[in-house]
């Protein structure tokens, strides 16, 4: 998603510089990054239905000895 992540926030009032997440990535988001990182997670949540309902599918297959 190329997005920076923490970073320096305030707690309480006190403003405290902590470390960033994938420093590298844009710090400022809006909109347009938060849609793609809910698509992204959807995509993610479709993939394990789809690898979940074939484990599935495998184990419940009759096993002949």
């Amino acid at each position: 998603l190329g997005i920076a992540l923490a970073g320096p926030r305030s707690y309480d009032g006190t403003l405290r510089d902590l470390a960033w997440v994938n420093g590298a990535g844009r710090c400022e988001i809006g909109p347009p990054e938060i849609d793609a990182a809910v698509a992204m997670l959807w995509r993610v949540w479709r993939g394990l239905l789809v690898v979940s309902v074939a484990v599935a599918c495998l184990f419940a297959l009759p096993v002949f000895d």
